[in-house]
């Protein structure tokens, strides 16, 4: 059946965001990972020149804006120009990208249209008449009682819900992953076109999605990977840990499954163990971790595409230290080791407050423990959290050694933080 229409429907470019939650790199993927939203860009363009399509729709987080530099939008005039140039009209449909008005660069597309919410729908044309009309959804458009184009709808990413008739196909915008939320209308977020980190909605292949239209109306979609690098999480239930180099021969049997699946794909790659064990972790979480990531990382640093460990995180883990925890994280499960063996040796204990030994553990197990990166995750961290963390481990240990917080003896108190009594 003859197609009339064919369009790509892009979402958050995020040219040149940074990455969030990703440890020191190499330089050469550093750099790679710095270039890879505008890679992911420029296959955009590549998918929409041999499909040969009408029409580029990008909703969501442009990121050319001036706080990412004027290279991003340099990029980005000289990709929508390419576009222009071959025939394909091209649709920015942003919230709050305001710079748009304001273009960085000299001898902007002035052919790419830019649809803000309030402002009419647009008409995509062609010699032999009109292909489609784009607008933003009103809360309910309506029916609409005109045979007419394909009309496409915007969804603002403040609408949870799908607008009630008047549209055939609606463009969600705000979401980072690829979601299609209903049929009748087609509802499609493309999500992102590249990741930027470990969180539930970075993680995978990121793309567009291409969409043909019939001349019935009947509407196909196929969604592309086009993301340059791509973050993956590798996860195994380690009922006994034994040592780390049987842990990373696990890890990296199912990274050689996850290869075939991503095939083509650099991975910037996390390990995610839950241990439902009650054993203690022979060395100690931190050390065993360490020795882990190093084993993991030496066995993949010749790979193509490169393949990165970046880190490994404890998720869950029951221990006999505390009976009532079912949760343990990095952070705590180191807390809960050093509290264990301060209690058993109330001389140790004392070198420990006396010196502010205690405080610099506590330092490095809240910089290296799973709590740090979920704060970097969290859209907001809570003003004095990480007081509240050092007092919560200081309870903890105190607690497990035996000695109530408060007594006017104790070398670490909350009141005199780190100091000795007078």
């Amino acid at each position: 059946m003859r197609l009339t229409f064919r369009f790509i429907h892009a979402g958050a470019l995020r040219l040149d965001v940074p990455v969030a939650g990703v440890g020191p790199l190499p330089d050469a993927i550093a750099s790679e990972l710095r270039d890879a939203s505008l890679h992911a860009f420029d296959r955009l363009v590549e998918l929409a020149l041999a499909e040969m399509v009408d029409l580029v729709l990008v909703t969501g987080e442009i990121g050319a804006g001036p706080e990412n530099g004027p290279r991003s939008a340099i990029h980005l005039r000289d990709g929508l120009q390419r576009l222009i140039e071959h025939g394909i009209q091209v649709v920015l449909a942003t919230e709050d990208d305001d710079w748009l008005d304001r273009p960085l660069v000299p001898d902007w597309p002035h052919a790419a249209t830019v649809l803000r919410p309030g402002q009419p729908a647009v008409d995509i044309a062609s010699p032999g008449g009109t292909l489609a009309t784009i607008g933003w959804c009103p809360d309910d458009p309506g029916p609409s009682s005109e045979p007419g184009p394909l009309r496409i709808g915007l969804l603002p990413s403040a609408i949870e819900g799908v607008p009630p008739n008047g549209f055939d196909y609606l463009a969600r915008a705000g979401r980072l992953e690829y979601v299609v939320s209903d049929e009748s209308p087609l509802a499609v977020s493309p999500g992102t076109l590249q990741g930027k980190g470990f969180s539930t909605d970075e993680v995978g292949a990121k793309g567009a999605v291409l969409v043909s239209v019939d001349d019935r109306g009947s509407i196909e979609h196929d969604f592309v990977p086009l993301d340059a690098v791509r973050f993956v999480s590798v996860e195994l239930v380690v009922d006994d840990l034994g040592s780390p180099s049987a842990v990373a021969r696990s890890l990296s049997s199912r990274l050689d499954a996850l290869r075939s699946l991503h095939s083509g794909s650099s991975l910037i790659v996390e390990a995610a163990l839950d241990s439902r064990g009650r054993q203690a972790i022979p060395g100690g979480w931190p050390a065993t971790r360490d020795a882990l990531l190093r084993l993991l990382q030496e066995a993949t640093e010749d790979l193509q595409p490169f393949v990165w460990w970046d880190h490994v995180r404890l998720r869950h883990r029951l221990t006999p230290l505390w009976e009532g925890a079912d949760r343990v994280d990095d952070f705590v499960g180191g807390v809960l080791e050093l509290a264990s063996e301060l209690a058993a040796d109330a001389g140790r204990r004392a070198v420990f407050a006396a010196g502010r030994s205690l405080r610099r553990e506590l330092d490095r197990l809240n910089r290296e423990g799973a709590i740090g990166l979920q704060l970097e995750r969290s859209l907001g961290q809570v003003a004095g959290s990480a007081e509240l963390i050092e007092e919560a481990a200081e309870l903890a240990i105190d607690a497990l050694a035996g000695e109530p917080r408060g007594r006017r003896d104790m070398p670490f108190d909350r009141r005199n933080r780190g100091e000795r009594p007078r």
